[in-house]
């Protein structure tokens, strides 16, 4: 082999080697970006901290129903019972029982549609009784942001029930229009 090739054959070596070090340094630095990416900015909807929502002046409600159309909200001696429509109480007695319809309905496709978008329901808050209707906020959390819903309650507490979340009502609500049962 002649002096001059034998100098390209070489200079191509130590060009393949340069190549190919840069390549494996370019390669071990996006993986360190990468996994430092990871671990220290987590995905936007990731939940860093689950949210407590403020909950002086309510109180934790138990609910059953009595068919074909009424709501129960039982906290200690006191219980309030409230009218709904056939397909809403049957929809909180499933719940209640942890059954699902042959078809889902819309409190089950609510509860897929928040798993789906990583939503987080935390509580139903059950806040005033105006001109005979009841009003409350379905309180969900996605990531660090968090939605205080108006919903009916209802409709609050049968989404609530199936994913296993609290249901709380204002304690000088409960006070007023409960019955004393003890």
């Amino acid at each position: 082999m002649t002096t001059k090739k034998r100098i390209r054959t070489t200079h191509v070596s130590e060009r393949v080697k340069i190549l190919t070090t840069l390549l494996v340094i370019s390669i071990a630095i996006i993986i360190l970006f990468l996994l430092f990416i990871f671990l220290f900015f987590p995905k936007s909807t990731q939940i860093l901290e689950l949210y407590s929502p403020p909950l002086l002046g309510y109180e934790r409600v138990d609910i059953s129903v009595s068919l074909p159309n009424t709501i129960i909200l039982t906290s200690g001696c006191l219980q309030l019972t409230a009218s709904t429509t056939i397909e809403q109480t049957e929809s909180i007695l499933r719940a209640l029982e942890k059954k699902e319809a042959f078809r889902p309905n819309a409190h089950d496709l609510s509860k897929f549609i928040f798993e789906e978008f990583e939503l987080e329901v935390i509580a139903v808050k059950i806040e005033e009784l105006r001109d005979g209707t009841y009003y409350s906020k379905l309180v969900l959390q996605q990531g660090n942001k968090v939605l205080n819903l108006d919903a009916r309650p209802s409709d609050a507490i049968a989404i609530a029930l199936r994913v296993d979340k609290p249901i709380y009502i204002k304690k000088a609500l409960l006070e007023n229009v409960a019955r004393n049962i003890c």
